[in-house]
């Protein structure tokens, strides 16, 4: 559920996939994708995309942890769980794709150093959308974060002695790092 709170999708929708007894949950907003995988006793393999917030506040409502899934037809998901039974319409739309980054360019750090790098480059981000990206965002090269917005500028080294990719990681999802780190 907080999978579906923490992303507003295209048109507020999300993926649901069945697959080989995992029931994948895919948000995406195009600065940012989350797939959460959950085991799941799958009978039939399938997708269906439905609201995001309908089917959050469903889950949220369900009696008991045991939630059964079921394509009702083409249109309609019946959710069962206990006595409660819930229909909600299935959406007929293609879903974006959601991309990850190259996991062979990992690098690990600790939660802390990150978090503080992290803090200490984003305020120099703008929210204005209009904006070009590398204003909406960090620019991450190796181990060197940089930040800024037009008037503001902000550099952290972390002192890793790596080279790496650059990319810029938008601001937004920078923020959803910050929640996790802090729920640790």
């Amino acid at each position: 559920s907080s999978l579906v709170n923490s992303l507003k999708t295209n048109a507020e929708n999300i993926l649901l996939t069945a697959e080989d007894n995992v029931l994948s949950i895919t948000g995406n907003t195009y600065e940012m994708g989350v797939v959460q995988n959950i085991d799941a006793n799958t009978e039939i393999n399938g997708t269906a995309v439905v609201n995001a917030r309908i089917f959050n506040d469903i889950v949220r409502k369900l009696p008991s942890d045991q939630v059964m899934i079921e394509a009702e037809s083409e249109t309609v998901l019946l959710i069962k769980s206990g006595t409660a039974i819930f229909k909600i319409m299935q959406l007929n739309t293609p879903y974006p794709p959601v991309s990850f980054i190259d996991e062979s360019n990992q690098l690990t750090i600790k939660t802390s150093k990150l978090h503080e790098a992290i803090k200490q480059t984003i305020f120099a981000t703008t929210q204005e959308i209009a904006s070009k990206p590398i204003f909406r965002g960090v620019y991450i090269n190796g181990d060197v974060l940089v930040a800024l917005d037009g008037t503001k500028m902000a550099q952290k080294r972390l002192q890793l002695n790596i080279e790496g990719s650059e990319l810029i990681v938008p601001s937004k999802v920078l923020n959803e790092v910050l929640k996790l780190n802090s729920k640790e």
